[in-house]
């Protein structure tokens, strides 16, 4: 198998499905006659033959897994580790150097923590789905102290618990791990590989992203694994969205096909709903809040480019037709100082009052409105209708109410 645009190998009668629907793709030949998908200037060849994009230096790396085996330790000898301090277990028998994980910010801790559990429990014949998989693509998933999901021949058996893992003041809450049959929908597919660690295929990984979870989590998963794969970019955002559509296409189809008695329509309605072009769980949330609540009565798009006077703005979330830009607002996008947020909030004031003057008129959400969402759905639905668009209550197949575990601090900061 070669490897498609964002590191996720592919076969070839993958390959050549997705190259007959890419009409606006430039196709190469292959030496052998096989072929793949070619963005252009965005491939490279590597040295042993293997085909790769050409931002792998920047994308991967960044995307890589931060913990190795080399920062893990396997022994039976718990007493004798437990009275040394310099060890914390991952998993019984799995152990991780607290200098590893000291000084380091809460989330970032979780992140490590996350990706030394996956480690802990790879071994033949368990694939990597889910959340899980996310973590091991380097995608944040929606929770940041996920569960471990994983896929198998063997028989599933019960969920085991992984221990809370504790540095300092730090606690990493307890997870479970779950363990889901493969049975026959996975023949024909081709098992997936990042970085040694292996993976469910790509269409099983998709549906086991909305199984067992809150439309919204589902909503935000699919949605950045699809930024993942389609590689969107916003500075390419007609290419982005020409690679995000063939994906999308892609995906509801091999779903569809794996025969699944529970979860296909459900999981069709996150990959027809899900955007690539999502930055962040705030703006997942409102996307899925005004997805829910419009209902296809009205486009919503996500990263939405504006011209004005000469220069090139990008919308978080727009409503075209009506000339409505919803802006997601948090410490991320206003710096982690108080100079810095001054300077950014300035530079955000004009950009606001351009395109206001351009006829762009703005709904304001900031992060914490995002933690609730009956207030939010609340307040969008009033500045909304404040605005002159009709909105019904949220429904339809993608809206649930909060639960309590969407945002309890155990699973999510």
């Amino acid at each position: 198998a070669m490897a498609h645009p964002g590191s996720v190998s592919l076969g070839l009668a993958t390959l050549v499905s997705l190259r007959e629907r890419a009409s606006a793709v430039t196709v190469p030949s292959w030496p052998d006659g096989k072929v793949l998908i070619h963005r252009t200037e965005e491939l490279v060849i590597s040295p042993a033959g293997e085909v790769l994009p050409a931002q792998t230096s920047r994308v991967a790396h960044d995307a890589i897994m931060e913990v190795s085996s080399k920062h893990l330790l396997r022994s039976t000898q718990t007493r004798r580790i437990r009275k040394s301090h310099s060890l914390v277990m991952v998993v019984r028998g799995t152990y991780i150097a607290t200098s590893y994980l000291e000084g380091e910010k809460p989330w970032d801790v979780r992140r490590r923590v996350a990706q030394a559990r996956l480690l802990a429990t790879t071994r033949h014949g368990v694939l990597f789905t889910g959340e899980s998989a996310l973590v091991t693509l380097g995608i944040e998933p929606w929770w940041n102290n996920p569960d471990v999901t994983v896929r198998t021949d063997a028989r599933s058996g019960k969920p085991a618990l992984f221990p809370a893992v504790r540095v300092g003041e730090i606690i990493v809450p307890s997870v479970a791990w779950h363990c889901r049959r493969s049975g026959p929908m996975v023949e024909g597919l081709e098992a997936e590989g990042f970085w040694g660690m292996p993976l469910a295929p790509i269409p099983l990984l998709a549906y086991d992203l909305c199984q067992r979870a809150h439309p919204l989590q589902a909503f935000h998963n699919v949605s950045a694994f699809l930024r993942f794969i389609a590689g969107f970019d916003r500075w390419d955002l007609v290419g982005s969205r020409i690679r995000e559509a063939r994906w999308r296409e892609h995906l509801i189809q091999e779903v569809c096909s794996l025969g699944m008695e529970r979860g296909h329509r459900r999981t069709q309605a996150v990959l027809e709903s899900a955007s690539g072009g999502i930055e962040s769980p705030a703006e997942s949330t409102v996307l899925w809040v005004l997805t829910c609540l419009v209902r296809g009565r009205q486009e919503v798009v996500c990263q939405h480019e504006v011209q004005v006077r000469g220069r090139r703005f990008f919308v978080d979330i727009a409503l075209p037709e009506e000339m409505i830009a919803i802006e997601v607002s948090g410490m991320g996008k206003f710096g982690g100082t108080a100079a810095t947020a001054d300077e950014v909030a300035l530079r955000f004031s004009r950009r606001q009052q351009l395109l206001t003057d351009s006829g762009w008129r703005f709904i304001n959400v900031y992060y914490e409105q995002c933690r609730d969402l009956s207030a939010l759905v609340v307040y969008l639905r009033e500045r909304l209708c404040a605005l002159g668009v009709t909105v019904s209550r949220p429904g339809g197949k993608l809206w649930a109410a909060q639960s309590p575990e969407l945002f309890h601090r155990d699973r999510k900061f």
